[in-house]
């Protein structure tokens, strides 16, 4: 088992850190960020090259940095200390007589039933301090909100979602624990506002003063508190068993710190979008050209957002962050304005005024480093995204931890070409609407036989998680086709100017590979109608439109790509 510092000294050893669930391994990656800027402190571009390239010819971290800090603060890191407990609140009594299931998130409780986990809260369950540590630290960072203890015992209060479970944390991955580490670290100056939002009284959680037991609204200091935010108050018990080994067997976890700015202003590891907005969408007709009314399922209106209204993105189980390419790679050039037609497909133009997205500040770090040629212009680094859902069925219920990768090409990020967006973009666009057909498809196929049928009652149940088959032996299946695809627009990015032919080729190549998936998507879920007459014939029909508006979605991908250029800037 390893301790913070003799992790880090091995890092260049080390292939990767890796917990045993998504929140707990992203929630360790910012606790150790944390203590890599504070002890480290490369307060310029120039001091952080220099660890890169110390890092590069097989160096460690710088071994007497990381002591000296550790030395100054290491009764802040003891679990046990009873005076300061690291990242436990010393004013809230110690918690004897409760469970310590509340730390675990899997484990059951209460009336937190799970599906695979039956502890009682009679089963005296307890944990060794390494374990215990590692679930204290992601539980501050990915507890679901809900109902939560008083700290003192008196009753039960309403406890927000921490910040970091609102969006998809994003950790750029190489191929040591070190440069990993190194990706994610940014010029850390508090005296001159670097990275953004952060101020000269900037610490994390263990140089900080103890927190009040009551919960509070507040703005963090700087970067380093905010990756160490105390969203909870927390409070563990131990004991000594016969054997002489410390066992935690109780924990208390209450509101803590809310946190009172927007997400986006001060969060670096998160990417942001303005949704995209469209015209007015006929459903009926969008499944293939049917006749209003048939199959009815009404109009579904896409109120246009405000061009301000950064979203962060987040992970959707089913269709996969890799949707957010755009997002998560590319500046925040002006982008295209993707438009629903009434026939139901996207097309791209400019608004008056063009959505924004915002990639990962430390994306951004980096592709300031690669346009400076510090990277190998052939180099593909991952995208490692975590993130949590939680169930719609009440608060605190969790639904899914997730984690996906996508590659990241230098190559793309340094890449000077106004096409690559509406490349990517339209990609994207083109999984988008043969989903959405898909979806059209069994939902007017339903909606037939299902008098009592609403769009509404639809929607809801897809914002609680629910998909169609069709949409599950679909999107599942894209991650890794468009993964090469990044890759193979790398390779011909490391051109200053790529060949255009090869690069319709290889969207080509995309492009056969979507619709030979939503085909057998298709004629899958066909295959599994009842043979029956009026099942049998209304399936049939429902397939027909699907092949009808696969066929415009092909098309619709053509024509954006038949001038090898995006659309003229009209304004």
């Amino acid at each position: 088992m390893l301790g913070i510092v003799d992790l880090l000294e091995r890092a260049h050893r080390l292939r990767a850190l890796v917990s045993e669930a998504p929140p707990v391994t992203s929630a360790l990656h910012r606790l150790l960020l944390a203590f890599l800027h504070r002890s480290l402190k490369p307060t310029d571009d120039e001091q952080w090259h220099a660890l890169w390239k110390a890092a590069e010819q097989g160096e460690g971290f710088p071994s007497a940095k990381l002591r000296a800090y550790a030395k100054k603060w290491t009764a802040r890191f003891d679990l046990l200390d009873p005076e300061r407990p690291f990242l436990q609140c010393p004013g809230m009594p110690v918690p004897n007589g409760r469970s310590v299931a509340p730390l675990v998130a899997f484990r059951a409780r209460g009336n937190n039933a799970t599906l695979f986990d039956h502890t009682t809260d009679a089963d005296g369950l307890e944990l060794e301090p390494a374990e215990a540590a590692r679930w204290l630290v992601a539980t501050h960072a990915y507890d679901t909100g809900g109902t939560k203890p008083r700290h003192n015992g008196g009753g039960n209060v309403t406890a927000r979602n921490p910040p970091t479970t609102e969006f998809g944390c994003v950790l750029v991955v190489a191929d040591t624990l070190q440069r990993t580490l190194l990706l994610n670290l940014l010029p850390y100056d508090p005296d001159n506002g670097r990275p953004a939002g952060t101020r000269p009284s900037d610490r994390p959680a263990w140089e900080a003063p103890p927190d009040e037991p009551e919960s509070d609204t507040r703005s963090p200091h700087g970067w380093t508190e905010l990756l160490t935010w105390p969203a909870r108050r927390i409070r563990l018990a131990h004991r000594v068993d016969d054997r002489g080994r410390i066992r935690i067997h109780g924990a208390q976890v209450s509101p803590g710190s809310t946190l009172e700015l927007p997400v986006r202003d001060v969060e670096q590891m998160a990417a942001f979008r303005a949704p995209w907005f469209s015209e007015t969408v006929d459903e009926n007709h969008a499944a293939g050209g049917g006749k209003q009314g048939e199959g009815t399922t009404g109009k579904t209106k896409r109120k246009k957002a405000s061009t301000g209204d950064l979203n962060p993105v987040r992970l959707d189980t089913v269709r996969g962050v890799w949707r957010h390419s755009q997002e998560l790679l590319l500046p925040a050039d002006k982008r295209w304005y993707v438009q629903y037609t009434t026939a139901g497909m996207s097309r791209y133009s400019f608004p008056d005024s063009s959505p924004e997205r915002l990639r990962t500040r430390t994306v951004e770090h980096l592709a300031a480093r690669a346009r400076d040629g510090l990277f190998d212009e052939g180099t593909v680094y991952t995208l490692r995204v975590f993130g949590q859902q939680v169930s719609g069925g009440g608060a605190g219920a969790l639904a899914a931890w997730c984690e996906e990768a996508v590659p990241m090409p230098v190559a793309l990020l340094r890449a000077d070409d106004a096409r690559l967006g509406l490349f990517i973009g339209r990609a994207v666009a083109l999984a988008d609407d043969l989903g959405s057909v898909l979806r059209r498809m069994e939902r007017e196929y339903r909606a037939d036989f299902d008098p009592g049928y609403t769009v509404k009652a639809d929607e809801d149940k897809h914002r609680e998680g629910f998909r169609f088959q069709a949409e599950l032996d679909y999107w599942p299946h894209l991650p890794v086709p468009f993964a090469e695809l990044l890759r193979e627009l790398g390779h011909l990015y490391r051109r200053p100017e790529p060949d255009s032919a090869k690069v319709i080729t290889v969207l080509d190549a995309w492009k056969r590979g979507v619709a030979e998936t939503a085909d057998r998507a298709a004629e899958q879920w066909l295959h599994h109608q009842a043979r029956t007459g009026r099942t049998l014939l209304t399936a049939a029909r429902y397939y027909q439109r699907y092949r009808y508006a696969r066929s415009q979605a092909l098309k619709v991908f053509d024509r954006a790509l038949a001038g090898h250029t995006p659309p003229e800037d009209t304004q």
